[in-house]
C-alpha cells in the first residue's frame, strides 16, 4: 500500500491557498477518529503517485509530518478546477480494519456482444461504478463484467453481478450495467411536403375542368386536339363596383 507524506498547515485564505497550488503543493483536510479534522498538505506530483498506486479505489495510507504512526485513509472528498480538471483540493476520512465503510467502485466491461459486433444491435452501459459497502481489506479494485454472451435485447443487472465476499450493495438488483437493443430503420416524414399529383387522380381541392382527364366531356363538346393543351378552369368574375351614390 502506498504511503503518502503529509505536513499540518494553518488555515489560510484564497489568495494564500492559490500561492501554495502555484508552488505545486495541494491543500488538504484530514479527518482523524476522535481528534477532528487537521488541515495538511502534500506535493501534488506525490498525490498524484499515490493515487495511481492505490488502484481503482483510493484506499492509502498517509504519515502527517514524519510521524512513525500511518494512518489508512479514504478519499471522501474530491475538487476539480472548472476547466483543467486538476485536483485541487482532497479531503481524507480516517479507517479502522474493521470499519465497514461505503464506496464507490468502477466497473470494468470485457468483451463484445456478437449482436454489437455485426452490427444488429447497439450497446449501452448505464452504470459505470458501483456504491459497495465492505471492510478496507475487502474493497475490490474493480467490479469486473462480461459482455460477450449478452444476445439482441438483453441486459446484465446488478443482480446478475458476482461480488467478492464481504462485499455488499444497496443498488436494486434490477438496476441495469448494460444492455443491448436492436437498432431499426426509421422511415422520417419531412412536415408540410407536397404530394405531387399523379395523372387520372385528382388531388383534394382541384377543380376538375372539362375535357381534362379524370373528367367527362359535357355532351355535344368536342375533344381536345392531340397535343393541344386541356382549358384552365376560369376563375369566378369579379363582383362590380356599387353604384356611385349607392348602398354599399
Amino acid at each position: 500500500m502506498a504511503t503518502l507524506q503529509v505536513e499540518s498547515r494553518e488555515r489560510a485564505n484564497s489568495a494564500e491557498v492559490r500561492r501554495l497550488r502555484a508552488k505545486g503543493i495541494l491543500p488538504m483536510a484530514l479527518i482523524v477518529k476522535g481528534k477532528g479534522t487537521r488541515l495538511v498538505q502534500a506535493i501534488q506530483k506525490d498525490v498524484r503517485f499515490a493515487l495511481r498506486s492505490a488502484g481503482g479505489v483510493a484506499v492509502f495510507a498517509v504519515s502527517v509530518d514524519s510521524e512513525p504512526r500511518e494512518i489508512k485513509v479514504v478519499i471522501k472528498d474530491v475538487q476539480r478546477d472548472s476547466i483543467s480538471r486538476d485536483i485541487i483540493h482532497l479531503t481524507l476520512q480516517e479507517v479502522k480494519d474493521d470499519d465497514v465503510i461505503r464506496i464507490s467502485v468502477p466497473i470494468t466491461f470485457h468483451g463484445e456482444p456478437d449482436a454489437v459486433t455485426k452490427k444488429r444491435s447497439s450497446l449501452m452501459t448505464p452504470l459505470v461504478s458501483l456504491e459497495i459497502y465492505a471492510k478496507p481489506a475487502n474493497i475490490p479494485d474493480h467490479i469486473h463484467v462480461d459482455l460477450s454472451q449478452l444476445t439482441d435485447n438483453d441486459k446484465v443487472v446488478v443482480g446478475d453481478l458476482k461480488l467478492p465476499e464481504g462485499v455488499s450493495t444497496h443498488i436494486p438488483a434490477d438496476a441495469v450495467v448494460a444492455t443491448t437493443f436492436h437498432m431499426r430503420a426509421v422511415v422520417l416524414e419531412t412536415p408540410g411536403a407536397e404530394v405531387a399529383p399523379v395523372e387520372g387522380v385528382p388531388v383534394e381541392g382541384a377543380v376538375p375542368v372539362e375535357g381534362a382527364p379524370g373528367k367527362p366531356a359535357a355532351p355535344g363538346a368536342k375533344a381536345p386536339a392531340a397535343g393541344a393543351k386541356a382549358p384552365v378552369a376560369a376563375a369566378p368574375a369579379a363582383k362590380a363596383p356599387p353604384a356611385k351614390g349607392g348602398k354599399k
